[in-house]
């Protein structure tokens, strides 16, 4: 005796028939992907590898972009702390005690350092005969801030121009 197998339970959806899914066992979809049931398949060892191999490259060009912005943020902020230094250095000078030519130097800190060289500024040649630079004392104020140990020491240079209105002569 043959058994006949009943044909697969329908489904009207929106006018169309569909089979449902227990119309197809589990077997059947397998035999449809040309895989058997009990053998599944994954990767090879050399893909594996492959895929590492990416990984490892990957992570390791984040890595060193990671160092490198970490590296440029930190040399930013010393660069922002040697200016704001010499500009509070750069804002006294004329004010503490007269501008004269000459040289110092100091520590701001422990870490920072800066030596001052003032000299007499004269306009060139060919300026602006429209003004009278003879009415002001003109000098050229040059600050360098130095920071980091002796193997790596970094400098910054600050320049400026003061204009200091001569008192009467005594």
């Amino acid at each position: 005796m043959t058994s006949q197998r009943s044909p697969a339970p329908l489904r009207a959806v929106g006018g169309t028939e569909f089979a449902t899914p227990a119309a197809f066992p589990p077997f059947a979809l397998w035999r449809a992907s040309g895989r058997a049931p009990g053998r599944q398949r994954g990767f090879s060892l050399l893909e594996m590898l492959a895929a590492f191999l990416v990984f490892a490259i990957g992570f390791g060009v984040m890595m060193e972009m990671t160092s490198s912005s970490l590296r440029n943020a930190r040399h930013g902020a010393e660069l922002t702390e040697a200016a704001l230094w010499a500009q509070s250095k750069m804002d006294l000078a004329g004010i503490d005690e007269p501008i004269q030519p000459g040289s110092a130097r100091g520590e701001f800190n422990r870490k920072y350092r800066w030596e001052m060289n003032v000299t007499e500024w004269q306009p060139p040649g060919d300026a602006s005969p429209l003004v009278d630079l003879n009415a002001l004392d003109m000098y050229q104020i040059e600050l360098v801030v130095h920071w980091g140990d002796r193997d790596h020491q970094r400098t910054a240079r600050f320049v400026t121009l003061r204009a200091i209105q001569p008192g009467p002569p005594t």
